[in-house]
């Protein structure tokens, strides 16, 4: 849905200016349109939730995390705006226990540690992955510290997405 609305808005642009790279821009429009789905339907969530700041805290954090740490993809864009708007609307209403937020949180920061960035799509090395582990792996420690269940939910789910479970 999200690649062949992309596609559309994409090709009525090239008819109001046919200088315009229609792949380009729909690649562009998919990367802007994404997120802007995922936090719509996570702030849906919170119309019934009222967790507004436990929704923007799983946003930013989800977003720094995934971004310096890579990680697999959803099958379609479309999925994946709907899995993360659920993930962000109702990961603020997870409670765990201490240790078990202190076992996913020295599980992600291991993870981490381990294969921290991976990405498993083409990616252009600007040479910050020693720079992207240690800050992944800081925020991860952190939880030790802080305790939150919200962000050992995103902080483990996030590292199993970069487990190489096959090889490539």
């Amino acid at each position: 849905m999200l690649s062949k609305m992309s596609m559309f808005i994409a090709q009525t642009i090239n008819k109001a200016d046919p200088k315009t790279d229609i792949e380009v821009m729909a690649y562009t429009l998919k990367n802007k349109l994404n997120p802007l789905f995922a936090i719509t339907i996570a702030f849906l969530i919170c119309l019934w939730t009222n967790q507004w700041i436990g929704v923007v805290v799983s946003y930013l954090l989800l977003m720094l995390i995934r971004g310096k740490s890579g990680g697999r993809h959803l099958p379609s864009l479309t999925v994946c705006s709907i899995v993360s708007g659920l993930f962000m609307g109702l990961v603020p209403l997870i409670n765990y226990p201490e240790i078990l937020v202190l076992g996913m949180t020295i599980f992600s920061t291991l993870i981490f540690v381990l294969f921290a960035p991976n990405y498993f799509h083409e990616h252009i090395d600007d040479g910050n992955d020693l720079q992207n582990k240690i800050i992944v792996t800081a925020v991860a420690t952190s939880n030790i510290v802080i305790g939150s269940s919200l962000m050992a939910s995103i902080l483990f789910v996030q590292a199993l997405t970069i487990i190489p479970w096959s090889r490539r």
